[in-house]
């Protein structure tokens, strides 16, 4: 029964829930974009190449394992991009003249 709860759980395709996800993002985000438990993620990863014993919440997935999860969580795949902020450059901040040598000590 514990297995028939997972499996409910992970392969509910009632209807295709749309999931946004990006490149890099962690184990703990994409259970969360997913609405799921991590355990689910964890068992979707199950019977692939990656190492399990080393992912860890925090540890960043690859494109091809995050496809892999999605696909077999049954819910549809789009990528978005990372919000990156772009360093803006301080235009108020005046660059001030070398100090005179003579006055330094």
């Amino acid at each position: 029964k514990e297995e028939r709860s997972w499996k409910s759980q992970l392969f509910s395709t009632k209807s295709k829930k749309e999931v946004e996800v990006w490149i890099g993002m962690t184990v703990e985000e994409l259970a969360r974009a997913m609405e799921k438990d991590i355990d689910c993620v964890y068992e979707a990863l199950m019977n692939t190449a990656i190492d399990l014993d080393s992912l860890e919440a925090h540890s960043h997935l690859d494109e091809v394992w995050i496809k892999e999860v999605i696909k077999k969580a049954g819910m549809k795949l789009k990528w978005s991009k990372l919000k990156q902020d772009k360093v803006r450059e301080n235009k108020d901040a005046v660059r001030r003249p070398q100090a005179d040598p003579a006055l330094l000590t």
